[in-house]
């Protein structure tokens, strides 16, 4: 995608500065070219990182009219606002819910989507053996992709604190980032679900009543041990 493009571009340009005693300090991908630029940089580092810092602002110019796109798409939805309320979830993530699921009445209960979209652990049983494995990656790959990231974001990322960022942060002590990240993905998806299906507002520790069953802890979630990186869930 054109932000992984950009983000690569963007380390190359780093990585040039650095070995050249030069150090950009962090900030959003958007404003890195003018971060340079504030930078009094020997010429011929500059006639070096030039072309990169021409491509990303190009890429900055594309992602912008992309995403002005989405966002009038998105104005079609209700939905899509309340959704991006979410800590992590973002317009893309958001708008690729909705038009994913596009009827949420289909799913009798919200915890449902879990399985649909592959993020619940596969059961292995044999005579009295019963186990569960890695997550099916049954459905939509891109979708599963999404709410990994933004459970990347919620727990990494985002400093607001939530009832599901503690419940993620508690499960990456005991399994580590990876598995933590694939069931608050999960849980995302559910909670996502029964926002839409209700009509409800996110409230970061209002887990009570029926959002509580939405968004709760189950076994499911928590023998998630599917040992994969976002790129590849």
């Amino acid at each position: 995608t054109l932000v992984e493009q950009r983000k690569g571009l963007i380390n190359c340009a780093r990585g040039l500065m650095r070995h050249f005693g030069h150090a950009v300090a962090t900030g959003s991908a958007e404003r890195f070219v003018h971060r340079v630029e504030k930078h009094s940089l020997p010429e011929d580092l500059r006639a070096l990182i030039q072309p990169l810092l021409t491509s990303i602002a190009c890429m900055d110019d594309q992602i912008a009219e992309l995403e002005r796109h989405l966002e009038a798409v998105a104005a079609d939805y209700e939905v899509v606002q309340r959704l991006r309320a979410i800590d992590g979830v973002g317009l893309l993530v958001a708008l690729s819910f909705v038009l994913c699921i596009d009827d949420p009445t289909r799913f009798k209960k919200a915890r449902d989507v879990g399985p649909y979209l592959g993020l619940r652990p596969r059961l292995w049983e044999s005579g009295e053996v019963s186990r569960q494995g890695g997550i099916s990656k049954e459905g939509d790959a891109e979708m599963r992709r999404l709410l990994v990231q933004a459970a990347h974001v919620m727990l990494h990322t985002c400093k607001q604190d939530s009832e599901l960022r503690r419940w993620g942060l508690r499960l990456q002590e005991r399994q580590g980032p990876t598995i933590a990240a694939v069931g608050v993905a999960r849980k995302l998806a559910v909670l996502m679900l029964h926002l839409w299906q209700t009509g409800a507002s996110y409230e970061r520790f209002h887990l009570q009543g029926e959002t509580a069953a939405a968004a709760a802890t189950d076994p499911a979630t928590d023998a998630v041990t599917d040992a994969v990186t976002p790129r590849t869930v």
